[in-house]
């Protein structure tokens, strides 16, 4: 254990590089792949751990995609992705490492399986799963930890009758890592039969689910999309297939070709057509309109819709090409021509199979080696080579297909635009800080690992809404390369910008500085995205009666602080605030739980300030605590007060979590008026006193006020 443990935090350190230790640009675009580092790697197995055969199938299947295997071996990735209490992304990290840096032969997916059982319970127990609903979980997952959450603007049809302006709100378009690699979009087309009105939407894909198509099916393909008809049969190989000794195999394009062909909406399935304004009968048919990186294919094998005999596997055979997969006959014919569908040809890189019913089974996946171009089997720890004959014959149920980098003379062209070696060297251009500019690291390894390097982006420069991170923000000095300021006009020409891009200038004074990188809040507390208001006018603030915040101290991080944010962006601010908000209240419940006694008095009119934040009636936060209204002396409280109007009783430990968070003071106990018992007479046990009212706290409701 000991030795395995060891093994472990050498692949972690080896991922886990200093941003120091990382490649330079020059190194990025000339440099191999992981895979052609070892001719072992990629070729261990995963242990199974008791019914783990669909993690571990799945994993094989994901973790042989080129794209998947460059990007998840970067230190970057490691580096940029969201702080979570889960190590799920940790160890499927660590696992894409240990699969290919050559050094095992079969790994346990110990750590990996019990991440997932946390986090996702369907898969907790060791019984029958289903491969694709792990994918999808897994990828979801992945996505999550990854993404940005970029702003629209969309203009809202309804208008108020005293407003005549168009109202605006705001939509958000998400987008990853994972997004990059297997999203893709369709349309899906709806035709009324009765007006011919047609209504088209788009929607976003990670997969393509193919049914087998019924003879029905496949007559309708050929006559709409002049689909190529299966081969006549002989009268004996009818006979075969009526006995059951023989099936007839259908290609992988008649099933896309009956996945693109129309289908009727009839009875219950009428669509409410906006011209007719009612329900008619329709047809619907759905067509791609941008092709993903990675196109994941799955095959509907279970059908859950019998009566008699409940759930039951389709074993029909789905031939499917192994190279040149051309999907040029699936796009809309309008987005035929759209940047992102100049590629259409496929490699399969993947298979999951499914071997048994519904009842039991067992999966195992077959990929190929992308140093040496041989398919493998992949059967939990053993691994044997696989000829193409056999792989053609294979029942497969999910197939990952790349697409093929028909043009490598974009690596050459980038590398000479960017003039690395004088970017490299800092020339005198470089030195002129108005002349330098920062691009993502990113986009460049998105020219070594995609088909094409696509439009250019800074996200792993900005918050999670698409804005340029602080001046002195770690990941633009480590997430970024310098590059003179005609050049990044002349990438931005030639492969445009997405996701609300702009020029990064680079500021010498700020970018280099590691004490202000360091400390991210060491400026001045004016420069802060969220401003403390102080409603209670605390300009004469009195150090005898009155303490400061803890965020006054320079080196204090607030806990509900974002990590990545941006100055100009609202959306961080009321994501903080938001954050704070959540923060306070589940600290105020805590301490309420203790039972601590009520011997502090609070001003009613801050409280009735702090209420009204905390429950998002405004954004305005509360200034320092300003009791100085009903202080008398010696910490207590003025003559003819009214308690829960004037003021009300709070639990000291609540008054000190207050006092550190927003400052202010002084602090009143008022004193009960209780007998005191005479010093040398033995003491008597006090009579209980009537019970005092419900104990109060600031998050309490303000009926009571």
């Amino acid at each position: 254990r000991n030795h395995q443990n060891g093994r472990n935090r050498s692949s972690r350190s080896q991922i886990a590089l200093p941003p120091e230790k990382w490649k330079r640009a020059q190194q990025i675009l000339k440099s191999t792949p992981i895979w052609n580092d070892s001719m072992n790697g990629g070729m261990c197995g995963m242990q199974n751990l008791g019914n783990t055969c669909f993690m571990n199938a799945s994993l094989q299947a994901l973790l042989h995609c080129p794209a998947v295997i460059y990007l998840f071996t970067l230190p970057e990735v490691f580096y940029v992705k969201k702080y979570n209490r889960l190590r799920l992304v940790d160890e499927f990290i660590k696992l894409t490492y240990q699969i290919w840096e050559g050094k095992h032969r079969c790994v346990i997916p110990r750590d990996i399986l019990k991440c997932i059982m946390y986090k996702f319970p369907q898969f907790r127990g060791y019984g029958q799963q289903d491969a694709h609903e792990f994918l999808t979980c897994l990828l979801q997952f992945l996505h999550d930890q990854y993404k940005y959450k970029i702003p629209i603007e969309e203009k809202k049809d309804n208008s108020d009758d005293n407003d005549n302006e168009d109202k605006k709100r705001k939509q958000y378009q998400e987008t990853s890592i994972i997004y990059d690699l297997f999203s893709g979009e369709i349309i899906s087309q709806v035709e009324c039969c009765k007006c011919g009105t047609k209504s088209s939407k788009v929607d976003t894909i990670t997969d393509i689910a193919v049914e087998i198509p019924k003879q029905e099916q496949v007559d309708r393909a050929v006559k709409e999309r002049n689909a190529k008809p299966l081969p006549t049969k002989s009268w004996m190989q009818s006979v075969f297939t009526f006995v059951g000794i023989s099936q007839q195999s259908i290609p992988l394009g008649l099933c896309l070709h009956s996945y693109c062909t129309s289908e009727d909406l009839q009875n219950t399935e009428k669509y409410y057509c906006e011209k007719c304004k009612s329900k008619e009968d329709a047809k619907k048919s759905l067509l791609i309109s941008r092709l993903p990186e990675i196109l994941m294919i799955q095959i509907k094998r279970f059908s859950h819709d019998s009566f008699w005999r409940g759930s039951s596997k389709v074993s029909t055979h789905v031939s499917f090409p192994i190279d040149q997969f051309d999907l040029k006959e699936y796009i809309h014919p309008k987005h035929i021509n759209d940047p992102q569908n100049r590629d259409t040809i496929y490699d399969l890189s993947s298979i999951v199979k499914h071997m048994g019913s519904t009842g039991g089974g067992h999966y195992i996946s077959f990929a190929k080696h992308q140093s040496s171009g041989k398919w493998y089997k992949f059967d939990d720890s053993r691994v044997e080579p696989i000829s193409l004959e056999k792989l053609a014959e294979q029942q497969a149920y999910i197939l990952f297909y790349t697409r093929r980098k028909q043009d490598r003379s974009s690596i050459n062209s980038i590398a000479k635009l960017l003039n690395v070696e004088n970017q490299l060297n800092v020339t005198k251009q470089l030195q002129n800080n108005s002349n330098s500019v920062l691009l993502s690291r990113y986009w460049l390894h998105r020219v070594q690992a995609f088909s094409r390097p696509g439009y250019i982006d800074n996200l792993w420069l900005s918050c999670q809404h698409g804005f340029g991170l602080k001046k002195n923000h770690l990941r633009r000095k480590y997430c970024s390369i310098k590059i003179p300021q005609n050049t990044w006009i002349q990438l931005t020409k030639k492969y445009g910008t997405q996701w609300n891009t702009k020029m990064l200038i680079y500021d010498d004074e700020n970018e280099d500085d590691d004490k202000d990188n360091d400390n991210d809040n060491d400026n001045d507390d004016d420069d802060n995205d969220i401003t403390m208001k102080d409603n209670n006018n605390n300009n004469d603030f009195d150090p005898k009666l009155m303490k400061k915040p803890q965020h006054a101290n320079k080196n204090y991080r607030c806990p509900w602080e974002l990590s990545e944010k941006s100055d100009i962006c609202e959306d961080c601010k009321l994501d903080e605030l938001n954050k704070r908000r959540d923060y306070e209240k589940a600290e105020i419940r805590r301490l309420e739980d203790d039972g601590a006694p009520q011997d502090c008095a609070l001003n009613m009119k801050w409280a009735n300030q702090w209420r009204n934040f905390v429950h998002n009636k405004t954004n305005i936060i509360p200034g320092m605590i300003d009791n100085r209204h009903i202080h008398s002396q010696n910490n207590l409280l003025k003559d003819e007060l009214i308690k829960d109007a004037d003021y009300l009783m709070i639990p000291s430990n609540i008054w000190t979590f207050l006092i550190e968070l927003y400052g202010g003071g002084p602090k009143i106990v008022p004193i009960n008026n209780t007998k005191q018992i005479r010093p040398n007479r033995p003491t008597k046990q006090a009579p209980n006193t009537p019970k005092q009212s419900t104990k109060q706290s600031p998050s309490k409701s303000q009926s009571q006020s």
